[in-house]
């Protein structure tokens, strides 16, 4: 699982692990309005994959957590951990594109340009986010890089039952 903006328009992917294992894998389908997309790992006879963490359930989450966020900054510094906190759930972000991207969780872990659809991590070690965009403020001489956006596990989960099961995530759409 990762964020649609990450696999958008790929042609060819390839899935690393902590360990260094690489994996060819294949596109099922995303939720562009979620920012979340499924890849299928192509694994060749006998091959395993070297280890996952475990799901956790964002609806616990609360504001003071610590939370530890791993991506790839710049897509060349692979493994890169930040720790911070989360500052509120629930949250949305415009998106500049008509609407909101909902079922935030907001912390100050650092993210990175290339973090996008790594894990967000409790201190029990679970995914309770994927990371998909930081907001930068700047006014006069000061400025913020520091809030960072992980869309909320649970919701994430919901979508990607759906794709994996019937290829697309389906929205009520009213045209009026």
């Amino acid at each position: 699982v990762t964020n649609y903006h990450v696999a958008q328009g790929g042609e060819r992917f390839e899935v690393r692990f902590y360990d260094g294992t690489t994996i060819d894998a294949s596109l099922v389908g995303g939720d562009p309005l979620q920012d979340v997309a499924v890849l299928k790992l192509e694994l060749t006879s006998g091959q395993t994959v070297p280890g996952t963490a475990p799901l956790g359930d964002s609806a616990s989450v609360r504001a003071g957590e610590q939370v530890i966020a791993i991506g790839s900054p710049y897509g060349e510094l692979t493994n890169s951990v930040t720790t911070g906190t989360v500052n509120a759930v629930d949250r949305e972000l415009d998106t500049g594109a008509g609407y909101a991207l909902p079922n935030l969780i907001q912390h100050d872990a650092s993210i990175y340009p290339g973090n996008s659809g790594g894990p967000l991590i409790n201190l029990d070690a679970e995914v309770i986010g994927i990371n998909v965009a930081k907001a930068t403020y700047t006014n006069g001489m000061d400025s913020t890089d520091s809030i960072g956006f992980a869309i909320e596990i649970d919701a994430a989960t919901e979508i990607v039952n759906e794709i994996l099961a019937d290829g697309q995530y389906d929205r009520a759409y009213l045209g009026v």
